[in-house]
Order: structure tokens, then sequence, then C-alpha cells
């Protein structure tokens, strides 16, 4: 069965739409996670006139989660008739809040990565990763710098080859099973 509805896609009055504003509840039902679904007309009056005047007669609201932050939300809307949101619908729509909240939260990780990576770089103090055997995975400018190594030469190689007479065996000692906890 195919039925056609006049959307209201792409309106740019249903973007950013003021929640404090009419739509307490919406902000209350979104953020525990649950979704809004129906006619306009079973709606609270504070929050029909606004769906009212876009010519909006039934609404599904999905949540959108960037980890466990709510973030916003989607919505289909019918503009024709009053749309009873089959259980696909609504399951389409979750899945697809989901990716975009999946998205973000992937987006959010790599300028957080990314802002790590340039410090760590730009770090005046020697910075060496290992993994627990002891393997040099990486080193930062400053640390081949001093050491005289660079991250090629040193990249797959124990700590230990880095061993020189300016350490002492104690000191030496000391480092290797810092690194090794």
């Amino acid at each position: 069965m195919q039925t056609k509805h006049r959307k209201s896609k792409n309106n740019e009055k249903l973007h950013g739409i003021p929640l404090n504003c009419g739509y307490k509840r919406w902000v209350e039902v979104l953020s525990s996670g649950n979704h809004i679904s129906g006619s306009v007309d079973n709606l609270p009056l504070e929050e029909q006139e606004f769906l009212k005047q876009q010519g909006i007669k039934s609404i599904l609201i999905i949540p959108v989660f960037v980890g466990t932050q709510w973030y916003g939300f989607i919505g289909f809307d019918d503009c024709e008739g009053d749309t009873k949101w089959s259980p696909q619908d609504v399951q389409m729509l979750w899945t697809s809040a989901q990716m975009i909240g999946s998205y973000l939260l992937r987006k959010q990780s790599e300028r957080l990565l990314n802002t790590q990576a340039a410090a760590i770089q730009s770090a005046s103090d020697m910075i060496v990763i290992t993994n627990p055997e002891g393997i040099v995975e990486f080193a930062n400018p400053a640390f081949e710098e001093v050491m005289g190594y660079s991250i090629e030469e040193l990249k797959g190689e124990s700590f230990k080859m880095l061993r020189s007479d300016k350490y002492t065996r104690y000191s030496f000692n000391r480092i290797w099973k810092t690194l090794i906890k």
C-alpha cells in the first residue's frame, strides 16, 4: 500500500523549534529516551498551535542521543491526514536517530583524538608509548630530539635498546619497571 503525504520537508520554521516555549513536555519525554507520536489534535494545546500553523496533522518525533547525552530529535510529519505510525515507521526512525547519534559521537571522538595527538606532538616533554612488553609503539618529536633516535628506528624495538651510559642501572631499571606496569 502506498500513501501520499504532503511533507513539510526543508521547512525552515521547523528547524530550531524553541523547546523552552510551550514544548517543555517534549524536552522531558525526549530527554528520557521516549518518543512522541500521534495526531496534533491530541497534543496539549500549547504544542498544537505552532504545528497546525505549519499544516501538520500528525507527528512522530524520536530523540537523538550522542552517547548518553540527549542531543536533539528527528521526526516525520504528515500534512495530509492523521497518520497512525506503524511499528516499522517508528523502528526506522529510531534506527536513523541511533545512526545520527553514533555519527556525531564518532565525530566528537575524532576531534578529541586529533586535539590530543596535536598536544602530544607539540609537547616539549619527551613522550614514549610502549606496549605491555616494553616494545616502542610511539615517540613524540621531543623524545626523538633528546634521545637521538627517530620513531622509525624505535618503533617495534624494546625500550631497553635505549639503555646507555647516561643512566645508571638503577635509574634505567626504575624507568623500565614503570613502563611495564
